[in-house]
């Protein structure tokens, strides 16, 4: 639960003390330490009770999996949990990720998005592709991040040529 303070502990002081229940630092140094003032945090996951508390408290930049709608909805918690603490949620960078898969009909992008559920974000038409981005901007998403592991660059490459010039 408190690694997030740790780590930020262990960045920005010259030797960092903890006593947890799993474990204990005792003048811990970190050496060397970072070029920049401040290494900007990310912590992922949508878990409600601990994890967007931690963002709540550490986090520079949060990331999840998931859709719009079910994004908006965790944002609203996300900042329910920096209204516990006096934090502005505006403060927090938000970001999602998705996979990115181009259809040529509807009936196709249906069923790639059963297929994935909710970390199929970016599947679709160039249509309902231009529309899911922008559902995403207004669900308060400030950045989407495709991942490409598991697909070869000759697959990848015309997908995300595709989805750059007819989408973006």
């Amino acid at each position: 639960l408190f690694r997030s303070e740790v780590i930020t502990s262990l960045l920005t002081s010259e030797r960092t003390n903890f006593e947890g229940d799993h474990y204990r630092l005792v003048n811990a140094p970190m050496e060397p330490k970072p070029v920049q003032e401040r290494v900007p945090l990310m912590i992922g996951g949508g878990g409600e009770q601990r994890t967007l508390r931690t963002v709540a408290r550490w986090a520079d930049e949060w990331n999840v999996w998931g859709p719009p709608a079910h994004l908006k909805q965790k944002i609203g918690v996300l900042a329910q949990r920096c209204d516990e603490i006096g934090r502005d949620v505006g403060e927090i960078r938000k970001s999602a990720c998705g996979f990115l898969r181009n259809c040529d009909d509807e009936s196709q992008s249906m069923k790639l998005r059963d297929r994935f559920g909710q970390q199929g974000g970016l599947v679709g038409t160039i249509d309902e592709l231009k529309q899911t981005i922008e559902a995403y901007r207004e669900a308060g998403i400030d950045e989407l991040v495709i991942p490409d592991f598991g697909t070869d660059r000759l697959t990848r490459t015309p997908v995300l040529e595709r989805f750059s010039n007819d989408v973006l």
